[in-house]
């Protein structure tokens, strides 16, 4: 099985050369949230990269499998099977199958039916299982053993991680999905912040200490010419 996973903090400097962990950091200073629920906050704003928005990261799922050939020539497609290391193949024509208690021979029943993917967009949705648990929204109904969030806060440490255990999901992520994902919840959480302390300062401008915020006010801004 290839599943996927990310936790709250990253390693890695883009945009600001700011870190998602010192994001974390503003999150707590601007909107007074505790470590934990900055943390959660953090992974929350990843999985919501991966499943929405403009542009998700996750890849949009297939509506149908792609019929594929053995070294014989041979058409099969595959099924990842929860719990399996590698798909299991449904070959076009084969010698025998088994159906109805019977053993039979020629092409597969419903070759047609079998190539089309009923849970069509279930990766993205399944970014979204579990995160009630860190108080989050959750979308679509989580299926059961291919997801696992959990959350870890001792004296020196915080720590949420969301685990994706479909077992194609590892598969078909884009390289660098990773810091991606960190990147956005970073930015966004920057993003955020500013427009908080914005809010703050321009109330400060027009409330009972507006000359002293316009006097601080002017070592940030030029003069009108």
């Amino acid at each position: 099985m290839q599943a996927a996973s990310f936790q709250m903090v990253g390693d890695w400097r883009k945009q600001m050369r700011t870190t998602l962990d010192q994001a974390i950091a503003v999150s707590v200073d601007v909107f007074k949230r505790t470590a934990p629920e900055a943390c959660k906050h953090g992974v929350i704003l990843m999985a919501q990269s991966l499943a929405s928005g403009n542009k998700p990261i996750t890849p949009i799922s297939k509506k149908t499998r792609p019929v594929l050939h053995d070294s014989r020539g041979l058409s099969y497609v595959e099924f990842w099977r929860q719990g399996k290391n590698t798909p299991n193949r449904v070959y076009k024509f084969t010698s025998s199958y088994f159906k109805d208690g019977k053993s039979h021979g020629g092409e597969y029943p419903n070759w047609e039916k079998v190539q089309i993917i009923r849970n069509a967009g279930l990766a993205r949705r399944s970014w979204m299982w579990g995160l009630a648990a860190l108080g989050g929204k959750e979308e679509g109904r989580a299926i059961s053993g291919l997801s696992e969030v959990f959350f870890t806060e001792t004296k020196r440490m915080v720590m949420a991680v969301k685990r994706n255990k479909l077992g194609y999901i590892g598969k078909i992520m884009p390289a660098g999905w990773i810091e991606e994902v960190s990147q956005r919840a970073t930015n966004k959480i920057m993003g955020q912040a500013a427009r908080k302390m914005q809010q703050q300062f321009s109330a400060a401008l027009r409330g009972p200490n507006a000359g002293l915020a316009r006097s601080v006010q002017s070592f940030f801004l030029p003069e009108a010419a």
